[in-house]
């Protein structure tokens, strides 16, 4: 009787001491701090209960400093969009989860201003980006150099999907790119106001996963994936081959980390 009440004392301590270690995320200013209490709260909830690890997540306000934290090592896993797997797979990270597949950027402004497809009425315009380093700015690059209109429109950048939203509705800016992850999340009668003069393809989200990830925990985020609230996720190991703005990310992260 006594063997079996120790076994059980060691199992019951085990459960409830399983992690000795804290779990570091970061996440960039890709979307506003309640969107993504909203899209991984329960997700990282279940990670620290079935683990017994501290999860600690920070949200970094400034894109330059959130690139530079992931490269400084210790960070076990971030959520970054599609574009971002093959710079970061040279930088420690490996993917690991994929999904919102089909996301888009759209360039949009109120229908009340602008009546035709036609991206050369934005001559002169300022249009909201969220980064430099986000699909929007690279898209809005591509339709810009299509349309002979490089350097014609003023770029503002360093926000969130979200604010940029915002901006929008409350008539603060005229023209903006963000994602359908937030654009699609606005009543159908505030989209009506808008009219979208480009569509990207789809796009998806990536974990990056540190190289070196105990593997308690990556158990525990392949049992906690039906929890991460953004459209279906799935394992995804194999590396993609990168598009051409997957090389750009690479370009302007190497940059970065030189200054």
């Amino acid at each position: 009787m006594k063997v079996i009440l120790a076994i059980w004392l060691m199992i019951f301590s085990c459960l409830n001491h399983a992690c000795d270690q804290t779990i570091n995320l970061v996440y960039g200013p890709f979307y506003s701090a309640r969107f993504y209490n909203e899209y991984i709260f329960k997700f990282h909830e279940n990670i620290e209960r079935i683990t017994g690890c501290h999860i600690t997540s920070q949200l970094i306000p400034s894109y330059e400093t959130y690139l530079k934290r992931l490269t400084q090592g210790d960070i076990y896993m971030t959520f970054v969009p599609g574009h971002y797997e093959y710079a970061l797979s040279q930088y420690g990270f490996k993917p690991m989860l994929k999904g919102a597949v089909g996301a888009k950027i759209l360039l949009v402004s109120k229908i009340k201003k602008y009546k035709e497809m036609n991206i050369r009425q934005l001559e002169g315009e300022t249009i909201l980006v969220p980064s430099i380093y986000t699909d929007a700015y690279l898209y809005l690059m591509d339709w810009l150099e299509e349309s002979a209109m490089t350097g014609k429109v003023n770029i503002i950048s360093n926000t969130s999907h979200d604010d940029i939203a915002v901006k929008l509705i409350t008539d603060r800016a005229s023209v903006g790119a963000l994602s359908t992850t937030i654009y699609n999340r606005m009543p159908a009668s505030v989209r009506d106001d808008f009219f979208v003069f480009k569509r990207s393809g789809s796009r998806h989200a990536v974990l990056m996963v540190a190289e070196d990830l105990p593997h308690a925990i990556h158990t525990a985020i392949i049992d906690s994936i039906p929890l991460i609230n953004l459209g279906v996720w799935f394992e995804y190991y194999g590396r993609s081959q990168p598009d051409e703005h997957a090389k750009a990310f690479k370009r302007q992260l190497d940059a970065l980390l030189k200054e």
